[in-house]
């Protein structure tokens, strides 16, 4: 039995249980079958989860189950169940469902994979008591168990508040904190000169006579620029990433920061926060290469999840290829090898060993990332990991797309530069 399993199992006491979001029904079963409760309610929005449900039951004679496809508790009269479990989606998913909560329910057991911290800051402020709040690791994955009743919950700690109330000795509360602390490092190390959103070049207080959405601010867009009557451009890459000392024709970036303010053009830079905000790039990506994303969030410099539809890496590196439109892509690891999962980092992800360890540690197939390191592409061969490497411009030229959607949801126009990449792919 799944360790996540077995630790929600070990919180069910009681005559009737109320599995919420059953999908499969291995919790509902799993509860009769080891006498924990005398019948339960099982319930998901989904009627094809439900019926994999009613096939486990009916395969193991569960039959003190009854199936009720529904939206939370909402299909639950008061009284009905005396413990609830919802488990295995968001923390705003369960805020949602408890919300609407029903009378009589003794115990609740919550395990969400994601937002633990806003739904421990739901329970204290909305009337739960919190019982149990700990760290399961299963596989390589790291779930919250919350275990908790309606009345008055002392205030929690920060460190309660984000990680829960777990025994410093416990080794798989260790090996979580390490888990975090890397992400948390990953995401301070990146933040650094040129990588916010930040005025570059020109100044804001002009009136907008156009907008140029570009990857990279060159001479060649500022033509552009002019020529479509645009005294705005908007890039993704930062024209200036160090401090200039001195505007000189004999230098590259401040040449085309000069011929900018000649022109009365204002550069405009969304860099890093474009690629990790909720909606950003690595979201975009994502979206475009067949992922379902769990993994990562705002904040985060990479999106994981499992694939919209299993294939071999070879298959899935043709997919990637074609969806982001891609030059070609370089392939680490077994061309075989089923790919179920992947996470998608854009523009030079391929830099960080952190984040390549982290996102394996949490389950990932593929990683789908520019820039490889040498070093880190010898190591994933090794291990049998695999990696599939786009060019930095064919990971993030889908900058320009998502900022004109984004424009356009408040109702603002822009046009796109022309821009190509600064590779030329030789056929031998």
């Amino acid at each position: 039995m799944r360790k996540r399993l077995a630790a929600i199992l070990s919180h069910v006491r009681g005559s009737a249980l109320a599995d919420i979001g059953c999908d499969h029904g291995l919790i509902a079963v799993s509860a009769l079958e080891q006498g924990l409760v005398e019948r339960v309610i099982a319930t998901d929005i989904s009627a094809s989860s439900l019926a994999k449900a009613r096939a486990l039951a009916a395969q193991r004679n569960a039959a003190a189950i009854e199936f009720r496809v529904g939206d939370g508790m909402r299909v639950l009269a008061d009284g009905e169940a005396d413990v609830v479990v919802i488990a295995g989606m968001g923390g705003k998913e369960i805020i949602s469902i408890m919300s609407d909560r029903r009378t009589g329910v003794k115990r609740y057991i919550l395990s969400p994979h994601r937002n633990a911290k806003e739904l421990r800051e739901f329970l204290v402020s909305h009337g739960f008591k919190i019982e149990r709040d700990y760290i399961v690791k299963d596989g390589r994955h790291f779930y919250s168990v919350i275990v908790c009743s309606e009345g008055e919950s002392a205030a929690l700690s920060r460190r309660q508040l984000h990680f829960g109330d777990n025994d410093y000795c416990d080794k798989t509360y260790a090996e979580y904190l390490n888990f975090e602390r890397r992400k948390c490092l990953y995401v301070i190390s990146q933040a650094g000169e040129g990588r916010a959103a930040e005025e570059q070049v020109g100044s804001l207080n002009e009136s907008v006579s156009g907008i140029m959405l570009c990857l990279d601010v060159t001479a060649q867009v500022l033509r552009q620029a002019q020529e479509r009557g645009c005294n705005l451009v908007i890039s993704h890459h930062p024209l200036i990433f160090k401090p200039v000392r001195r505007l000189s024709d004999s230098d590259y970036v401040s040449s085309i920061a000069t011929a900018a303010i000649k022109s009365g053009t204002t550069v405009y830079s969304a860099h890093t926060n474009l690629d990790c905000a909720e909606g950003g790039l690595n979201d975009r990506l994502a979206s475009l290469i067949g992922i379902k994303t769990y993994t990562g969030k705002r904040g985060d410099f990479y999106r994981g999840g499992a694939v919209t539809e299993i294939c071999t890496v070879a298959e899935f590196a043709a997919k990637v290829k074609g969806a982001l439109g891609a030059g070609g892509v370089s392939l680490v690891g077994k061309t075989d090898k089923y790919i179920r999962s992947a996470a998608v980092a854009s523009g030079a992800g391929g830099r960080d060993e952190d984040i390549f360890e982290l996102l394996f540690a949490a389950g990932c197939d593929a990683i789908i990332t520019s820039e490889l390191k040498h070093n880190l592409a010898v190591q994933c061969a090794e291990q049998g990991r695999c990696v599939i490497e786009v060019t930095h411009f064919d990971s993030e030229k889908h900058c320009v797309g998502l900022l004109k959607d984004i424009l356009l949801k408040h109702g603002v126009d822009s046009v796109a530069a022309i821009e190509k990449s600064p590779y030329t792919t030789v056929i031998n």
